[in-house]
Order: structure tokens, then sequence, then C-alpha cells
């Protein structure tokens, strides 16, 4: 079975930090534990337009890249994932949780 936390929030509030602790924490107490902060999955440009659906581009990209950076995790013996993402709206942060 997989486990995932999903830390969510605007920029600056402490997402990585806490993801890279809980990681620690994790992997201190034998959990095979993959931690990704979503920042570099999405830094691309320009987005090409125009903007279909609620999910933004970049908020899209950001979560396939999740998804492909997970695969390989799991195949490498990955049980657990922390993801910090940055979200302002509840529906990327949804469409990040489909990713894996």
């Amino acid at each position: 079975m997989y486990r995932a936390v999903l830390l969510t929030g605007t920029a600056g509030v402490g997402k990585s930090t806490v993801a890279d602790a809980l990681g620690q924490v994790l992997t201190a107490r034998g959990c095979v534990t993959a931690v990704v902060d979503t920042d570099m999955l999405a830094q691309f440009g320009p987005a090409p337009e125009p903007n279909p659906g609620p999910v933004r581009f970049h908020d899209r990209l950001k979560c396939a890249n999740l998804a492909a950076v997970w695969a390989n995790f799991k195949a490498a013996g990955a049980r657990f994932v922390v993801v910090s993402a940055v979200t302002t709206t509840e529906t990327p942060a949804r469409h990040a949780a489909r990713s894996w």
C-alpha cells in the first residue's frame, strides 16, 4: 500500500521545510520515502495559449511531471511520498492527488 501527504498553500509558508522534516522522520522510522517539492516541476514557458479548463497550464504540467517522478520513485521501492506544492485553489490540489 502507498501513502501520500500533500502539503499545499501559498508561497513562503514553510511547506518545503515541513516536507523535508517529515521525509526525514519517515525515513528514520524505516519507511522508504520520497520527498518532492513541485516548484521545479513546472519551470516552462511561455505557456501555450489559450488555457482551457479550470486548471492552469502550469498546474497541469506540474501534476503530469509529479506522476512521472512518483512512478520512478515507486519503481525504486518508495512506499511513501511527501509532496509540497504551491496552490491557490482546491482544484489543482485535487488534480495533483489524482496524479498518483
